[in-house]
C-alpha cells in the first residue's frame, strides 16, 4: 500500500503495527516491544516474551468504520497485566468469566508457543463441550481481557471447577437482559461484549426461550449466540444464513451447531441425511473443518521444520459428489514417510507400483481403521489426526482393496 491508501485510511501492516505499540505504551506498557514482519506479531518484554499476532485485529481494523477504529486499537493492544502472584483473590474472583471458544484455538496455543520458542506454560485450562467447543476460564479486565495460566490454580488454591462456578455466577449477573428474538422461534444473544459465546454455558435462560423441540446453538462468533431448535425447519434455515454472514469476519469462532440433551450437556448437532437442511450443515462442518485443518497443517508443518522431523501433515480436502448433493471428505496416503492423517470421510493410497492410469484405492474410513489396527495411532491434537509411520504393506493393502469390493 501506498500513499493513497494511507489517504484513505487503509494503513499498511507495518503502520497497524506501530499504532498498536503506540496504543500499548498508552496503556502503561513499559517492556521492550519488538515488532516482526515475517509473522505479523509483536514479541513483548524479554525472557519469557509474550507474543501478540496481529493478523485478526488488522482484519477487523480494515472492516471497522474509521470513527469506531480506536475502539479495535484499544481492544488489541495489549496493556501490562496483572499476575495470578500479585493480585489478591478477593479482587481476582469478581473478574472470573467463562470463555468459549472453538476448540482449536486452545489445542493451537501450545503449537504457536513451541514455533515461538517461547518456554513456559501452554495456556490456560479447557474442557471440551460437544467435540468442537471448548471451555475456558479468563480475567476480564477495564482494557482487555486475560486467559487464567494453568498454574494460577494451585497458586489460589481453588481447583478449576471450583473457578468456573464462580465465573458462570458472575457471567449470570451481567447477563440479565433477555435474548433478542429476530424470528418466531430464533434468537440472538444481545450483549456484543466479547462474552456472547460463553452465555451457551447458562442452561436455564436458553430452556426458557420459546423454540420448536431441544435448543440448539450456534456459538458463530464472540458476539453472537444464535438460538432455534431441533424441530423448526424455518428456524434452522435462519441459523444457517446468520452464521454464513459472520463465518468470514474477525472473530467468528465455528459453523457447527450443537445440541442441548436433558442433562444439560451439548453434543454436535448434525443433521440426518434426509433432513431437508443435511446438504447446507453438511457444508457449513467441512467449511469449519477444513478451515481448521489447513491452520493445523501449517503449523504442524512449521513445528516439523524447527525440530527437523520429516513427517507428512496430509491435507484435509472435500468436494461434492457426484450427485450435487453431499460433501465427501478425502486424504492421501503415499510412501516414503510418516504420516498425519485427518479424520475424513476416506482415504485414497497412492501405491508405489501402481500404473500411472491406474484409479487410485479409495477406503472408507472405518475400514481403514480396521485393517489398520494399532497402526494408525492417534495423536494429541484437535482438529483430530492420527499417525501412520510407514504405508501398508501388501497383506493389508490386499485386505482394504477387498472390503472395497465386497
Amino acid at each position: 500500500m501506498g500513499f493513497w491508501d494511507r489517504l484513505r485510511g487503509k494503513p499498511t501492516r507495518d503502520d497497524f503495527a506501530q499504532m498498536i505499540i503506540k496504543a500499548m505504551r498508552a496503556k502503561g506498557e513499559a517492556r521492550p516491544i519488538h515488532y516482526e514482519p515475517q509473522g505479523f506479531k509483536l514479541r513483548i518484554g524479554d525472557e519469557p516474551a509474550a507474543v501478540a499476532w496481529l493478523a485478526n485485529g488488522y482484519e477487523e481494523y480494515l472492516r471497522t468504520p474509521r470513527r469506531l477504529r480506536s475502539e479495535i486499537l484499544r481492544r488489541y493492544a495489549i496493556g501490562p497485566a496483572p499476575s495470578p502472584e500479585s493480585d489478591r483473590l478477593e479482587d481476582i474472583l469478581p473478574r472470573l468469566l467463562p470463555r468459549v471458544r472453538d476448540r482449536f484455538f486452545y489445542t493451537a496455543m501450545p503449537l504457536r508457543l513451541e514455533i515461538e520458542g517461547i518456554a513456559g506454560p501452554r495456556g490456560g485450562l479447557f474442557r471440551p463441550i460437544a467435540e468442537h467447543l471448548a471451555l475456558g476460564l479468563v480475567q476480564d479486565l477495564p482494557d482487555h481481557i486475560i486467559e487464567v495460566p494453568e498454574s494460577a490454580f494451585s497458586q489460589w488454591g481453588i481447583p478449576f471447577e471450583e473457578a468456573m462456578t464462580i465465573a458462570r455466577q458472575n457471567l449470570q449477573t451481567i447477563s440479565q437482559e433477555p435474548f433478542e428474538r429476530v424470528r418466531s422461534g430464533v434468537y440472538v444473544s444481545p450483549w456484543r461484549d466479547n462474552h456472547d459465546a460463553a452465555r451457551l454455558t447458562l442452561v436455564d435462560p436458553l430452556r426458557r426461550l420459546l423454540v420448536r423441540g431441544d435448543p440448539v446453538a450456534m456459538v458463530a462468533h464472540r458476539d453472537t449466540l444464535i438460538i432455534t431448535g431441533t424441530d423448526d425447519i424455518a428456524g434452522l434455515d435462519a441459523m444457517a444464513a446468520m452464521t454464513e454472514s459472520v463465518m468470514e469476519t474477525p472473530r467468528a469462532i465455528t459453523c457447527i451447531p450443537v445440541c442441548l440433551l436433558d442433562d444439560d450437556t451439548w453434543v454436535p448437532f448434525v443433521p440426518e441425511p434426509d433432513h431437508p437442511l443435511y446438504p447446507r450443515y453438511t457444508a457449513l462442518r467441512v467449511a469449519t473443518l477444513n478451515s481448521e485443518y489447513l491452520r493445523q497443517k501449517q503449523l504442524l508443518d512449521a513445528l516439523h521444520e524447527k525440530r527437523e522431523e520429516s513427517v507428512v501433515v496430509a491435507s484435509y480436502q472435500a468436494r461434492v459428489n457426484d450427485e450435487g448433493d453431499d460433501v465427501v471428505t478425502y486424504c492421501a496416503l503415499q510412501p516414503g514417510k510418516p504420516t498425519l492423517l485427518p479424520r475424513t470421510g476416506h482415504v485414497l493410497f497412492v501405491e508405489p507400483d501402481a500404473p500411472e492410469d491406474a484409479e487410485m484405492l479409495c477406503c472408507p474410513w472405518e475400514h481403514v481403521a480396521e485393517v489398520l489396527g494399532d497402526a494408525l495411532e492417534a495423536v494429541e491434537t484437535y482438529p483430530p489426526r492420527y499417525r501412520v509411520e510407514a504405508f501398508p504393506d501388501a497383506e493389508r493393502l490386499a485386505a482394504l482393496k477387498k472390503g472395497v469390493a465386497e
